[in-house]
């Protein structure tokens, strides 16, 4: 439940690109290019880095980031930093995506605890947590799907 293999073959970012006909792009979670996006930029990376991804309120593309990195098995992603790019932005809903360089595309207990907590973050704020992926070789794991959101 959660898992998405994903195709790793090479295309433009995603994120960067309008949709077809120039119009917003829209961020789902399990497009294939926004997940290849995502996994180039973890690639083999031997530590945890947090990427964010910020929508207006209908999901469509604003900007990405990576917000924090920590090493081989945690990182600390602190909500401040976060919500207050979002109200720079102007961004009504985020995604966020880290990397597990053990392999194990699996959410930790920190990662569900963090997780709700950034959503209950921005439900008080009117900020929509719509995912939070985890990459690790070749795998990808939603937590929204999962369950945990």
């Amino acid at each position: 439940m959660g898992y998405q293999e994903l195709s790793l073959t090479a295309q433009a970012p995603a994120g960067r690109r309008a949709g077809a006909g120039g119009a917003p792009y829209r961020v789902e979670p399990f497009d294939p290019a926004l997940l290849r996006y995502l996994q180039g930029l973890f690639g083999p990376v031997s530590r945890e880095r947090l990427h964010v991804i910020y929508c207006d309120t209908a999901q469509h593309y604003l900007y990405d980031e990576t917000l924090a990195q920590g090493c081989i098995d945690r990182m600390v992603a602190r909500a401040r930093p976060l919500f207050e790019r979002a109200f720079q932005l102007g961004a009504g809903k985020v995604l966020l995506a880290h990397n597990h360089p053990s392999g194990d595309c699996r959410p930790s207990e920190p990662d569900i605890r963090s997780t709700r907590h950034l959503r209950d973050i921005g439900r008080a704020l009117e900020i929509d947590l719509f995912d939070h992926l985890i990459f690790a070789r070749g795998r990808c794991f939603s937590m929204a799907t999962g369950g945990y959101l």
